[in-house]
């Protein structure tokens, strides 16, 4: 804070205007229709008097305090002749200008420019107590003040300093001579970009929880049941064919074979395609009927997982559909079943992504089965199902 003596004696001669920099800087003022000290400021800081008049009338009788922002030239704040008058709302209409201070690092405080007669030591107290304890303030303060009272008004600054054990400092400048502090400059502007620092580093943490949480649920899926699983596997399908460039549709309901047809855009190859699907499995239920080769039907199998982003699709012919659940229907039958006993047969079949698995538990399986059956447990042990991952060239 500083204290500047500005002289005393006429009103048109007293006043000096300090240099503001655009943005950062702002003069305080006591809005007064009688007061020659109010159009000198005006007329000394070049501000337009429409702009101030537009508001007049809320600060002189509503008894508001309205900034104006004038980016380019003088910012200025208007507060209503208060600190004679009003002294009631001191507190309050100093706690109104400190809001609107803590926008600027440059603060000229005119308010007590002309004084005739006393100090008002209590109330400008009471102004001092609201500016020292707002924390948030990061500015230099210029007090205008009577040469008159320059001394009282210096002592009762450091008076509330030291009540308050604040690290300030009260300087005495002539007008005539008046700098804004060159060190407090560098500091504002170190803080500043340490501030700066400190919200892209919020601002960044900030964003990566959003997306972590966003990806969180985009990526978790709610459970739902076969028959909705088996729907959202044929759209997905579809939607997959139709990226990939071909002609396809759903088939007609009730149609038993396929539920897709799929044709390649030059018309020259076309193929029904049945989809299974399944969430979270290593397994696709299928029937005794699959066995039976249906000429050119493919098989798409959907897996889905809990992260949708972790779909996987396998194309494979119906022969080798075929092939493999007969095979791993003719091995489970001739295996143990618990305790020993004999599995009953049915009508369901089972394609495995790894066939091995129906030996789990059995100690000598070649006791059961044949060694063509134990060649295809191997061929079919885990990843032979990936070479028909993706494979749209089955198409051509």
């Amino acid at each position: 804070m500083k204290s500047c003596p500005i002289g005393g004696g006429y009103a048109f001669d007293f006043f000096t205007p300090l240099q503001l920099e655009q943005r950062d800087g702002v003069v305080s003022f006591t809005v007064n229709s009688h007061s020659s000290q109010y159009f000198n400021i005006q007329q000394k800081y070049g501000i337009e008097r429409e702009k101030v008049y537009i508001h007049e009338y809320d600060v002189v009788v509503n008894k508001k305090v309205i900034p104006v922002f004038a980016f380019g030239r003088t910012n200025f704040i208007l507060v209503p002749p208060t600190f004679a008058s009003n002294k009631a709302k001191i507190t309050t209409y100093a706690k109104d200008l400190c809001s609107n201070f803590r926008h600027f690092n440059f603060i000229h405080f005119t308010h007590f420019g002309f004084l005739k007669t006393q100090f008002p030591k209590v109330q400008i107290k009471k102004i001092l107590d609201v500016f020292l304890y707002a924390h948030e303030l990061d500015c230099e303060i210029c007090w205008d003040i009577d040469e008159k009272f320059h001394a009282e008004m210096k002592e009762l600054l450091d008076l509330c300093i030291a009540e308050k054990q604040l690290e300030q400092e009260v300087e005495s400048f002539e007008a005539s001579t008046f700098a804004w502090n060159d060190a407090m400059r560098l500091v504002r502007a170190s803080n500043q970009i340490a501030r700066e620092l400190q919200q892209q580093e919020d601002n960044r943490r900030t964003e990566l929880g959003t997306r972590q949480r966003l990806a969180r649920e985009v990526q978790t899926t709610t459970s739902i049941g076969t028959g909705a699983a088996g729907t959202a596997g044929e759209f997905y399908a579809l939607s997959l064919f139709i990226r990939k460039g071909f002609v396809a549709g759903k088939a007609p309901e009730g149609t038993a074979l396929y539920d897709l047809f799929v044709m390649t855009p030059n018309a020259f190859s076309f193929a029904p395609v049945q989809v299974k699907t399944v969430t979270n499995s290593r397994h696709w239920m299928l029937s005794q009927r699959h066995e039976d080769v249906v000429s050119n039907l493919i098989f798409c199998f959907v897996l889905f997982s809990n992260e949708l982003t972790n779909t996987r699709v396998f194309l494979v012919p119906a022969g080798i559909v075929s092939n493999a659940i007969r095979t791993g229907h003719e091995i489970w039958m001739a295996l143990p079943g618990l305790n020993g006993a004999t599995h009953t047969n049915g009508n369901m079949r089972t394609l495995k992504m790894d066939f091995s698995t129906l030996i789990n538990n059995i100690e000598n399986p070649s006791d059961y089965l044949s060694r063509s059956q134990i060649r295809f447990l191997n061929e079919h042990s885990l990843g032979w199902l990936d070479r028909y991952e993706n494979n749209f060239e089955i198409f051509n």
